[in-house]
C-alpha cells in the first residue's frame, strides 16, 4: 500500500473520530461530565489515532516529502504528551478529550493539504510517467526498436527520447550543466522561457545516463547523483517539483537500483530503464529470488512481460 492510500484510510478513521465527538457534545450537558464515561473512551480513541499517524510516519519515512515529515514528526512530538497523561475527573477527561481532538483533526486538515499540494501533483506524474515509459518498451517491439538504437547512440539520445516522453505526461524536463545551471534538452539555444508556464504543468529535474555494459550502472548512478547536486533551485522555483530529482540510467537489461536516497530537503529517486528487458522468471533468478526489489518501473514491466507470456 503506497503512503497516500494508507493516508486516505487513516483520514478517514480521523473523520469518523471527529463526527463521533461531535455527537457526543451534542448530547453533552453542561453538569453531565463524564457519568458514562464516553469522554473516556474518545479520548482513548484519539491516542490511538495519534499512535497510528505516528506509525504512519515510521513506515513511509524514506518516501513522504520532506514537508510532510516534518509536519507530522511535529504533531507527534506535540500530541502524544496529550495521550499518555493520566487523568482522572470527569472535568479533566473532558479537557484532555477536547485538546487531542483539537490536535488530531487540525493535523489531519494540514497534512492531506500537504499531500495534494502540487509538488505532489507533479511528483505522481513523474512517477507515471517513468512506468509508462518501461510498459511501453515492454508492449511495443517498434519502441523498444528506437531505445535499442538510443541505447547504443549514447547519453544524449536516450535525454532525448526520454525528454519528449517526459513532456506528452505534461512535464519539462531538465538536466544540469557543469556550472549547476539548468541546461534545457528541448530548445536548441537552451534557455528555458516563461513561455513553459503555458505548456507544461511543471519542471522536474532529471540526469540521464547509460549503462554500457549493465555493470557500469552503480557507477552511472552514482555520477548522475554528483550532476545533480550541483544544482540550486533559481528564478522558476515556482514551476519546478521541488523536493524530488531522478537519477535516470538506461542499460540493456534490468539492473540493481539503489533506494531513494534523502539528503536534507530533498529525495533523489534511483530509475532504471532497460531497453530489453529479461522475463520475470530470468529477472528473479539474477536477483536470487528478490523480486519484491525491482524499483516501481522495472516492476511493472516485470508484470506486464507476465501477462504477454
Amino acid at each position: 500500500m503506497t503512503f497516500a492510500e494508507e493516508w486516505r484510510r487513516i483520514a478517514a478513521r480521523i473523520h469518523g473520530f471527529r463526527a463521533a465527538c461531535e455527537l457526543f457534545a451534542s448530547f453533552q450537558s453542561a453538569r453531565q461530565g463524564d457519568s458514562n464515561g464516553q469522554a473516556k473512551s474518545l479520548r482513548e480513541q484519539s491516542g490511538k489515532l495519534i499512535g497510528l499517524i505516528d506509525l504512519f510516519g515510521q513506515t513511509h519515512v524514506d518516501q513522504l516529502p520532506p514537508s510532510s515529515l516534518e509536519t507530522l514528526r511535529a504533531f507527534v512530538l506535540r500530541a502524544k504528551p496529550f495521550a499518555a497523561e493520566k487523568v482522572s475527573t470527569s472535568d479533566s477527561v473532558l479537557e484532555a478529550l477536547k485538546a487531542a481532538a483539537l490536535l488530531v483533526v487540525a493535523f489531519e486538515s494540514e497534512l492531506t493539504f500537504l499531500l495534494n499540494d502540487e509538488q505532489q501533483v507533479l511528483r505522481r506524474l513523474s512517477e507515471r510517467a517513468f512506468v509508462h515509459l518501461q510498459r511501453q518498451i515492454v508492449a511495443d517491439e517498434e519502441v523498444r526498436a528506437k531505445w535499442k538504437k538510443a541505447l547504443v547512440a549514447g547519453e544524449v539520445a536516450c535525454e532525448r527520447f526520454g525528454s519528449v516522453h517526459l513532456l506528452s505526461h505534461g512535464l519539462f524536463p531538465f538536466k544540469i550543466d557543469g556550472l549547476g545551471a539548468r541546461t534545457d534538452l528541448m530548445i536548441p539555444d537552451k534557455s528555458i522561457g516563461a513561455e513553459v508556464a503555458g505548456f507544461a504543468e511543471g519542471l522536474v529535474l532529471t540526469e540521464w545516463k547509460v549503462a554500457k555494459p549493465d555493470t557500469q550502472a552503480e557507477a552511472k548512478f552514482h555520477e548522475a547523483k554528483k550532476q545533480a547536486d550541483l544544482y540550486a533551485i533559481g528564478a522558476l522555483a515556482g514551476l519546478e517539483l521541488s523536493e524530488c530529482r531522478y537519477l535516470v540510467v538506461v542499460s540493456e537489461k534490468a539492473v540493481k537500483v539503489p533506494p531513494d536516497l534523502r539528503e536534507e530537503r530533498w529525495i533523489y529517486r534511483h530509475i532504471n530503464i532497460a531497453v530489453d528487458p529479461d522475463t520475470p522468471s530470468i529477472t528473479s533468478k539474477k536477483r536470487n529470488g528478490r523480486a519484491s526489489e525491482l524499483p516501481s518501473a522495472e516492476l511493472s514491466s516485470a508484470t506486464l512481460l507476465n501477462t504477454c507470456e
